[in-house]
């Protein structure tokens, strides 16, 4: 399987969970399918920061997109939520890609925890989707690109302790789509997959692809359902 394959893969699962978010917001089913597709973006970014000849014009091509997908985002998910204020996937793999990046810079090990923590409060503060777990996620993947037992062990912490949390602390009745984060755990099996192949490049297809598909799931939403 070829990264081609992946981004695939990821592209069609992110469809299907919007679709889900758009047009059927009860049914789970979506939600489940659609956690594939963040892990596989998440690795896709950090493998790409190895590949890539200039890794900050790699992050400042996915902060442009940020900015593109932003309004569209906002009114996606603001048929159900009036208040939100949130920022889209591509702002937070701008911040995955940007602290890989500085860790690039230096072997400091101050200055290279201190990067990710940073990234991390930032992932929180601005509520980028995934928050600081995609953040965290992309950097394990970087990290741990060469242990395959450390990058399990961390993306499994990552994907089902705040699902664990919101089972055991929240005092009010818990979403749906936290308890179903871990089923993004299943996106591993088909980066194991991966034959180490490019295959055909369609990176900036892929990208203006996720602002394309929310403006017109909303404006099917809005018009024509």
């Amino acid at each position: 399987m070829t990264s081609f394959h992946l981004k695939l893969i990821a592209a069609a699962t992110m469809l299907i969970d919007h679709i889900g978010f758009v047009f059927f917001p009860q049914s789970l089913i979506f939600t489940v399918i659609g956690r594939l597709s963040f892990p596989l973006f998440a690795w896709l970014i950090a493998n790409g920061s190895l590949h890539t000849r200039n890794t900050t014009n790699y992050a400042w091509r996915l902060f442009i997109f940020a900015l593109i997908s932003q309004w569209p985002y906002m009114l996606m998910t603001r048929l159900y939520d009036q208040s939100f204020g949130g920022i889209n996937i591509m702002g937070t793999l701008f911040l995955g890609l940007g602290t890989i990046a500085m860790l690039k810079r230096t072997e400091n090990k101050i200055i290279r925890i201190s990067s990710i923590i940073a990234a991390s409060i930032a992932a929180q503060v601005l509520h980028v989707d995934y928050g600081m777990v995609g953040v965290l996620s992309i950097v394990v993947f970087y990290v741990y690109r060469s242990s395959v037992f450390r990058m399990v062990l961390f993306q499994t912490m990552l994907f089902t302790i705040p699902s664990l949390g919101y089972l055991f602390l929240s005092n009010t009745s818990v979403p749906g789509s936290q308890l179903v984060q871990p089923a993004a755990l299943i996106s591993l099996l088909l980066i194991a997959l991966h034959n180490g192949k490019e295959g055909t490049k369609i990176s900036y297809y892929l990208y203006a692809f996720y602002p394309a598909h929310i403006l017109l799931l909303y404006l099917i939403r809005t018009y024509l359902y």
